[in-house]
Protein backbone atom coordinates (compact mmCIF):
# COMPACT_ATOMS: atom_id res chain seq x y z
CA UNK A 1 0.00 0.00 0.00
CA UNK A 2 2.52 2.63 0.72
CA UNK A 3 4.63 1.97 -2.49
CA UNK A 4 1.98 1.20 -4.95
CA UNK A 5 -1.06 3.01 -3.68
CA UNK A 6 0.12 5.98 -3.73
CA UNK A 7 0.61 6.41 -7.41
CA UNK A 8 -1.27 3.42 -9.33
CA UNK A 9 -4.14 3.99 -6.09
CA UNK A 10 -6.09 1.17 -4.86
CA UNK A 11 -8.11 -0.25 -8.02
CA UNK A 12 -4.67 -0.20 -9.52
CA UNK A 13 -6.28 2.58 -12.54
CA UNK A 14 -3.38 5.18 -11.67
CA UNK A 15 -4.16 8.74 -12.87
CA UNK A 16 -4.26 9.00 -16.56
CA UNK A 17 -1.58 10.47 -18.82
CA UNK A 18 1.33 10.45 -15.55
CA UNK A 19 0.78 6.88 -13.97
CA UNK A 20 -0.21 3.70 -15.81
CA UNK A 21 -2.89 1.78 -15.47
CA UNK A 22 -1.78 -1.31 -13.62
CA UNK A 23 -4.85 -3.41 -15.20
CA UNK A 24 -3.60 -2.37 -18.52
CA UNK A 25 -0.05 -2.45 -18.21
CA UNK A 26 0.43 -5.73 -16.18
CA UNK A 27 -0.58 -8.32 -19.09
CA UNK A 28 1.40 -6.16 -21.86
CA UNK A 29 4.63 -6.02 -19.56
CA UNK A 30 4.24 -9.86 -18.53
CA UNK A 31 3.84 -10.23 -22.43
CA UNK A 32 7.34 -9.02 -23.15
CA UNK A 33 10.53 -9.86 -22.52
CA UNK A 34 11.99 -7.97 -19.26
CA UNK A 35 8.66 -7.05 -17.94
CA UNK A 36 8.71 -9.53 -15.75
CA UNK A 37 11.86 -8.61 -14.73
CA UNK A 38 11.10 -5.00 -14.61
CA UNK A 39 8.02 -5.07 -12.29
CA UNK A 40 10.49 -6.35 -9.63
CA UNK A 41 12.75 -3.74 -10.35
CA UNK A 42 10.84 -0.82 -10.28
CA UNK A 43 11.64 1.51 -6.82
CA UNK A 44 8.64 1.02 -5.33
CA UNK A 45 9.16 -2.95 -5.53
CA UNK A 46 12.81 -3.20 -4.96
CA UNK A 47 12.93 -0.19 -2.44
CA UNK A 48 10.42 -1.58 -0.47
CA UNK A 49 10.89 -2.74 2.85
CA UNK A 50 8.92 -5.98 2.14
CA UNK A 51 11.19 -9.21 2.28
CA UNK A 52 11.73 -10.86 -0.99
CA UNK A 53 8.91 -13.68 -0.47
CA UNK A 54 6.78 -11.02 0.45
CA UNK A 55 7.14 -9.13 -2.72
CA UNK A 56 6.75 -12.06 -4.78
CA UNK A 57 3.52 -12.92 -3.09
CA UNK A 58 2.44 -9.05 -3.47
CA UNK A 59 3.05 -9.61 -7.07
CA UNK A 60 1.53 -12.34 -7.65
CA UNK A 61 -1.50 -10.99 -5.89
CA UNK A 62 -1.77 -7.94 -8.16
CA UNK A 63 -1.70 -10.33 -11.02
CA UNK A 64 -4.24 -12.45 -10.21
CA UNK A 65 -6.61 -9.52 -8.97
CA UNK A 66 -5.42 -6.47 -11.23
CA UNK A 67 -4.57 -8.63 -14.79
CA UNK A 68 -7.42 -9.89 -17.30
CA UNK A 69 -8.00 -13.69 -17.65
CA UNK A 70 -5.78 -14.69 -20.77
CA UNK A 71 -2.27 -12.89 -18.78
CA UNK A 72 -3.71 -15.01 -15.50
CA UNK A 73 -4.33 -18.23 -17.24
CA UNK A 74 -0.89 -18.22 -18.18
CA UNK A 75 0.79 -16.86 -15.37
CA UNK A 76 3.70 -18.32 -13.48
CA UNK A 77 3.71 -17.34 -9.58
CA UNK A 78 6.77 -14.95 -8.82
CA UNK A 79 9.34 -17.20 -6.21
CA UNK A 80 10.94 -15.76 -3.23
CA UNK A 81 14.39 -16.91 -5.03
CA UNK A 82 12.82 -14.90 -8.24
CA UNK A 83 12.46 -11.61 -7.03
CA UNK A 84 15.80 -11.91 -5.08
CA UNK A 85 17.71 -12.69 -8.37
CA UNK A 86 16.11 -9.95 -10.32
CA UNK A 87 15.99 -7.31 -6.96
CA UNK A 88 19.83 -7.14 -7.05
CA UNK A 89 19.97 -5.86 -10.39
CA UNK A 90 19.21 -2.27 -9.93
CA UNK A 91 17.79 -0.46 -13.42
CA UNK A 92 20.09 2.02 -14.34
CA UNK A 93 17.16 4.66 -15.46
CA UNK A 94 13.83 3.54 -14.98
CA UNK A 95 12.16 5.69 -17.47
CA UNK A 96 14.42 4.45 -20.28
CA UNK A 97 13.59 1.47 -19.34
CA UNK A 98 10.35 1.63 -19.32
CA UNK A 99 10.11 3.72 -22.69
CA UNK A 100 12.30 1.02 -24.37
CA UNK A 101 9.22 -1.60 -22.80
CA UNK A 102 6.58 0.38 -24.24
CA UNK A 103 8.20 0.85 -27.10
CA UNK A 104 8.00 -2.05 -27.89
CA UNK A 105 4.82 -2.86 -26.22
CA UNK A 106 3.74 -0.59 -28.91
CA UNK A 107 5.33 -2.17 -32.00
CA UNK A 108 4.38 -5.84 -30.71
CA UNK A 109 0.44 -5.18 -29.88
CA UNK A 110 -0.20 -1.74 -31.78
CA UNK A 111 -1.26 1.49 -30.40
CA UNK A 112 -0.32 3.05 -27.30
CA UNK A 113 -0.32 1.94 -23.91
CA UNK A 114 -1.81 4.91 -22.34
Amino acid sequence: MIHCQGCHVPDGRGFPGRVPDMRATLPLLLSVEGGRAFLVQVPGSAMSTLTNDRLAATLNWMVRNMADEATISTFTDYTETEVGQMRAVRLEDVFTTRDALIGHLENEHGGSTE
